[in-house]
């Protein structure tokens, strides 16, 4: 399993199929539901202590859908040159805003 972002990337690269991947790759709207649910629960993004999940904690991410979502834009921003910035995305954060208390 991977342990940061680049594994994860790669492992994306090598593991979806490949219309996932044009999805990807074309930013859509899907991605979240279908490909990025399957991330999220493969790569142990939900799981406290998994490798990938401490990574990105560590890097100051805290939900696995900022955390899925990283991971595609990664992976979008490889295929096409694009520069990522992994701190610029940490503080663009959807989650850290959001309240944990719901009624």
């Amino acid at each position: 399993m991977p342990k940061d972002l680049d594994e994860a990337v790669t492992w994306v690269e090598n593991t979806a199929p490949f219309e996932a991947l044009v999805a990807i790759y074309e930013n859509s709207p899907f991605v979240h539901h279908s490909i990025g649910r399957y991330v999220r629960n493969t790569l142990g993004l939900w799981q406290e202590g998994s490798p990938l999940k401490t990574w990105f904690e560590s890097k100051g991410f805290t939900h696995p859908d900022d955390m899925s979502s990283v991971i595609f834009d990664a992976v979008r921003a490889k295929k096409t040159g694009e520069p990522f910035d992994l701190q610029d995305r940490a503080a663009c954060r959807w989650w850290a805003g959001v309240s944990q208390t719901w009624s």
